[in-house]
């Protein structure tokens, strides 16, 4: 099921519980409630598992230099809900600000386990209404971009020379720069920077200027690795 079926499940729930049992939902509500029956905490994670009729097409990753993103780079790292986007990128991010724990920004709804000790954490709101100019840190983690002004603000962070790292919901490394381009395109050009509106132009990303920025996308996988003190020692799988 790609995202526009997805949609059009939205219009007729919305319509049925506004006939049927009287309650008058907003179509971003209705959106919510479609992607809770898939199984999905989000609209945002279900559009991210979703194919769109795209998937397998976008910008193709490059070569990273010594395999580590550089300044005024953008890293993605996409995958479904629970594939552990936010586990792999804070262990990259933590790799890169060392030996200064403290030379790194996290910027995300709320702390997660997995986020890397000593890293200065902030919220969107909080990171949006600062600005560019507030953010010291080298290094800086956007945890889950999920709509236009996230997509905005990480590539201006990457362009103004910060190594950037940012997790997206996507089904494939390929899509992720597409559906980050796709987001990108829909920020409000009144607000935006000279850049960014560079990059926005036409209601739509410019894809060399996404490509530039976005050196690669990773498709993160969850695996199943057994403990090898398992074997012959009488724990069960749960212990």
């Amino acid at each position: 099921m790609d995202r526009i079926e997805l949609k059009s499940e939205a219009k007729r729930l919305r319509s049925a519980m506004r006939e049927v049992v009287g309650v008058v939902t907003t179509l971003a509500q209705s959106l919510e409630l479609v992607a809770k029956t898939k199984n999905y905490p989000t609209w945002d994670a279900a559009c991210g598992a979703c194919s769109d009729g795209t998937a397998g097409v976008g910008p193709a990753s490059k070569q990273l230099t010594h395999g580590k993103p550089m300044p005024g780079h953008l890293m993605l790292f996409c995958g479904t809900t629970g594939a552990g986007m936010t586990c792999t990128a804070s262990a990259m991010a933590a790799s890169l600000a060392e030996p200064q724990p403290s030379d790194l920004l996290i910027v995300a709804d709320f702390p997660e386990q997995g986020h890397p000790a000593g890293a200065r954490f902030v919220t969107p709101s909080a990171a949006f209404a600062a600005g560019l100019g507030a953010v010291k840190e080298r290094v800086v983690l956007v945890d889950g971009i999920g709509c236009d002004r996230s997509a905005a603000f990480a590539l201006a962070l990457a362009n103004a020379g910060h190594i950037t790292l940012a997790t997206m919901h996507a089904t494939s490394a390929a899509y992720g720069p597409l559906r980050f381009g796709m987001l990108l395109g829909r920020y409000d050009q009144n607000v935006a920077t000279s850049f960014v509106k560079a990059a926005s132009s036409g209601g739509g990303a410019d894809a060399s200027i996404v490509d530039s920025t976005i050196p690669a996308a990773v498709a993160c996988r969850v695996t199943s690795v057994m403990c090898e003190r398992y074997y012959g020692s009488g724990l069960t799988h749960q212990q």
